[in-house]
């Protein structure tokens, strides 16, 4: 939920992902969490996020308080 209405990129050489608010001033959050290659991401019906990793495959993020 605390990504919602943000743009998500990645860093391919370091597998870092961030967050850009993009409303009001723009503020880039780095997220905690890295894959080796990530080079997309996805959406699925319900609203989920996922990464897309050319090494290791697709991955749902969760937030960290989701238990």
């Amino acid at each position: 939920p605390e990504l919602l209405g943000r743009y998500m990129f990645s860093d391919l050489c370091d597998g870092k992902l961030y967050a850009l608010n993009p409303g009001g001033t723009p503020e880039v959050i780095e997220l905690p969490l890295s894959t080796s290659r990530p080079v997309g991401f996805g959406q699925d019906p319900e609203g989920e996020l996922y990464v897309i990793d050319y090494e290791t495959g697709i991955y749902r993020l969760v937030s960290a308080d989701s238990g």
